[in-house]
């Protein structure tokens, strides 16, 4: 499940979880590192960390889409090219971000650099999965825009507990 404090996002979809994540670390970035620096941040991520490592990561078919909307199984019809959310996710987002986000802050900015690196690995790792983490950072953070679902909406069942 998912590893950040949002009390709830344990309870999400395996899905759902993906996107609070994805939601999540767009907020941490933005707090330490500014304004739009989500899609530069993960940019250096890959090129530092996995150049050369790829093979490790053996690409699948699916890859290109893993963060597309579109119709899927489950009935959800994610806006093409957009990050669902909602309200409570956000809510449970930023307080995570509040409380994580202040040790970060408290650190020098190389040492904060290297440990909220490896920490952004870590909580991939246990949402994502290994195997899918560089399709993840790769194709989730590409300055896509979010939008809200209702309730109601077939998008609102991500949020739904399992």
């Amino acid at each position: 499940g998912c590893p950040c404090t949002c009390m709830s996002a344990r309870y999400y979809t395996h899905t759902g979880q993906m996107y609070a994540l994805r939601l999540y670390l767009d907020m941490m970035i933005h707090d330490l590192y500014g304004f739009n620096a989500t899609t530069q941040f993960f940019a250096q991520l890959l090129s530092t960390r996995y150049s050369g490592l790829e093979h490790l990561f053996p690409p699948s078919e699916d890859d290109p889409a893993i963060c597309e909307g579109g119709p899927s199984p489950a009935g959800i019809t994610q806006q093409r090219g957009k990050i669902p959310t909602c309200l409570h996710v956000h809510g449970y987002a930023k307080l995570d971000m509040a409380v994580i986000g202040g040790h970060f802050e408290a650190l020098r900015p190389e040492t904060r650099d290297i440990l909220f690196q490896d920490y952004v690995e870590e909580i991939t790792a246990q949402v994502v999965g290994v195997k899918k983490m560089l399709a993840f950072f790769r194709f989730c953070f590409l300055g896509q825009e979010y939008y809200v679902t209702q309730i109601g909406d077939p998008d609102h069942s991500l949020w739904e507990h399992t």
